[in-house]
């Protein structure tokens, strides 16, 4: 017994110390455990957390109902939830991506749900900026050509009005 409480110990550190929030909710929507990642997210202490629903929170609306959205989903279905979402943080605006788990218990149902959420936000800037970048590529390339094809089309209503059939049909090809 007191190897598998040093283990249980062990696994508490760690998640305490994780740089990802991780969070258990029961089927009211409630924080019934939620690490100290929580406080760099959001600003709030841990004991704001426990005990209350999401909408309790102070949580942006969009935020707070795709969050309760996803949790219900996972007791429904007993399946893993997955979403993505901005959020204002301190430091300012981050984006997070959320996976929701379903714990079920000795009877084989769903009796919590826990929720780890990890900071994206390297991602989806590197998201934006690539396509930032194939834009402009495509804006580029698309603008040569079109000046390409404008020469072209003048050229060839020269060529016509010279009465230089065969090379009209050149510039066609």
């Amino acid at each position: 017994r007191a190897r598998g409480e040093g283990a249980a110990a062990k696994v508490e550190a760690l998640v305490e110390h994780a740089p990802d929030v991780v969070a258990r909710f029961d089927r009211d929507l409630r924080f019934r455990y939620v690490n100290r990642a929580v406080e760099a997210m959001t600003g709030a202490p841990v004991d704001l957390h426990l005990g209350r629903a999401i909408d309790e929170l102070g949580m942006p609306p969009g935020v707070a109902a795709l969050w309760s959205d996803r949790i219900r989903q996972a007791f429904a279905t007993g399946e893993e939830q997955h979403a993505e979402f901005a959020y204002p943080t301190p430091a300012g605006e981050r984006y997070f991506r959320i996976r929701i788990v379903p714990e079920v218990g000795d009877a084989g149902a769903v009796v919590a749900v826990v929720a780890v959420t990890y900071d994206v936000t390297e991602r989806v800037h590197a998201e934006r900026d690539r396509e930032a970048l194939l834009d402009t590529l495509a804006h580029d390339l698309k603008n040569p050509l079109a000046a390409i094809k404008g020469q072209a089309q003048l050229l060839r209503r020269q060529v016509e009005r010279r009465g230089v059939p065969a090379a009209a049909d050149l510039l066609d090809r």
